[in-house]
Order: C-alpha cells, then structure tokens, then sequence
C-alpha cells in the first residue's frame, strides 16, 4: 500500500509538472535530490530547496566548494533564483559560478553565469538562456571558500525534443558522418555534407507544429567550427523548395562546441538548415526543436 502511494504522489507530481512548464514555472520539486561537497554542522544541502528560505545550506571552508541539484529529467531552464544568507558573511557568495548541463560532473556542463554578489537576505535572478540539464550547479572556484544557499528555485519549461521522432535528410552525406547523427541526442556525433553548393540539413517532425526553438550545436574542432558562419535556419510546410520556407534565424557564428538557441515562434513541418554559397560544408552535431503540435496528429 505504501508503494502504492508513492507511485500515485510521482504521477501526481508528474501531472501537475508538465501543466506548470508551459509557463516557465518553479521546476524544482517535487523531485529535488540536492548535494553538496561539504556540510558544515547540520546545514544540509536540502535546506537550499525546503521552500524555507531562513533555513539555508552550508559547506565547510574548503577548495572549490560546489552545491549541486539534480532534476528528474531534462529541461530547458529559463532563469535560476538564488537566495543569499541574510548574515554579514554575504560576500561568500562573490564569484560564485552557476552551471547547467546533462552531466553529473561539474565542469562538464557550460555556465549559465557567474555571481558578482548578491545582497544580503536578498534573491537574485539569472538567465540562463533555455540551456538544457538534468543537473544544476552552483560552485565557487578557489580555496578558502565556503558556499551558503538560503534558496534556489528553477524556472524553465519540460517540453520533448521533437527532433527525437523524426526523419532527418541531407544534400549530401560524408562516409561516416550521416544526417541522423543530428538527431540522436549525442553530442559526441555528428553531420556532415560533402563540400558542395548550397548544402542543407532538413527535419522531417512529421506533423505540423508551432515551432518555438530550436537549439543548435556546433562541432567541437577549432578548425572547422567556423563552418557552420553564414547558415540559414528555415521552418515551413514547403518539403521540396526549401527557400519558400520562412526564416527563422541567420547564424553569424556558433562558439566551437557551444550550443545556441534560436526563437521561431513558427508553424511548420520541416526545419531546415543550409549554408547558401559555393564550395561550403555544413556539420554540426546536434539540433532540437521545441514547439506544439497544431491540430491532429498526420500519424
């Protein structure tokens, strides 16, 4: 029986998640699995995410002391609010650096940013950009340093990749490098057309849908990352004449190995991407979408 309860409260839970994410809200519970790399006394890494902010966590002084939140599944992650101690010590914060990512690993996962300071007893906001993580760090690099949170909320959406259910096609393929890499959820493979003219990389979601982001990631190669400067990002209903598709976004550039996310806010079943010009090679390593199924499913 009290399994029983259990798996209800989870699906509860689960429920009532989904219907919240559409407005960007409070992500953090009620599956909240907090740790840290140090307690002092009986500060806990959970008082962090207790809904109580005179309750607070905190590490022994120590080197590079580090908090961390994992989260049920994915998602994308708007903004991340952070509550200070409301103690004279509230410089500790200063410097403090908030990551979000897929690994468990600290420094595996790219900054959504760094804390100058934040006020005593104060909270403070900071976007993150819709990155995509399971796992929420904040840590303060250095020695000598102690790490005091009195509250951290997540606000962010739970929305499916639509590209995972897909069909993906290209102007061309290298030996080794095939379209669907684009979309298996790996970053560690990827794209890649032969040097051609005008080559494109098209996302087949097999239904229309209202197409609000779609996320981007570049190889990971000082040498050839620069490739992706000067792509297209097109979402429309158009399968054979790419270019009657509407624009999205123009990529100038993408950081090596770095992920960007471009606002559509589009209706369409195909997202493409080219590169116009002559003798170009278009790689990269990774796209989602992220939208709402219009109508019926065509399924």
């Amino acid at each position: 029986m009290k399994k029983l309860y259990k798996y209800l409260w989870i699906l509860l839970g689960f429920l009532s998640i989904q219907q919240m994410a559409n407005g960007a809200n409070d992500i953090t519970s009620p599956w909240r699995v907090a740790s840290q790399s140090t307690m002092y006394g009986n500060f806990s890494s959970q008082r962090a995410v207790d809904g109580d902010r005179g309750t607070c966590s905190h590490t022994s002084t120590g080197t590079n002391q580090w908090w961390r939140l994992e989260l049920w599944q994915e998602f994308q992650v708007d903004t991340i609010a952070i509550t200070n101690a409301d103690s004279p010590n509230y410089h500790w914060i200063n410097g403090a650096v908030i990551r979000v990512g897929t690994s468990p690993t600290i420094y595996s996962n790219p900054v959504c940013a760094v804390i100058s300071t934040i006020p005593s007893g104060q909270t403070s906001n900071f976007s993150c950009g819709w990155m995509e993580g399971r796992y929420m760090f904040v840590h303060i690099p250095g020695d000598q340093k102690t790490l005091v949170l009195c509250d951290v909320k997540i606000y962010g959406y739970l929305t499916e990749n639509l590209a995972l259910w897909c069909t993906v096609s290209a102007s061309s393929q290298t030996t080794g490098w095939d379209a669907r890499y684009a979309v298996d959820r790996l970053y560690q493979t990827c794209t890649q057309t032969t040097e051609e003219t005008d080559p494109w990389l098209k996302v087949d979601l097999l239904n229309e849908y209202q197409v609000k982001r779609v996320a981007i990631t570049n190889r990971d190669d000082l040498t050839t990352y620069q490739r992706i400067n000067g792509a297209v990002l097109r979402v429309g209903n158009f399968r054979d004449d790419i270019y009657r598709n509407p624009i999205c976004a123009k990529i100038s550039t993408i950081p090596s190995g770095a992920t960007e996310t471009y606002s559509c806010g589009m209706v369409g079943r195909y997202v493409i991407l080219h590169i116009p010009g002559d003798q170009r090679i278009l790689s990269i390593c990774k796209i989602d979408v992220y939208g709402q199924l219009i109508g019926k499913s065509l399924l």
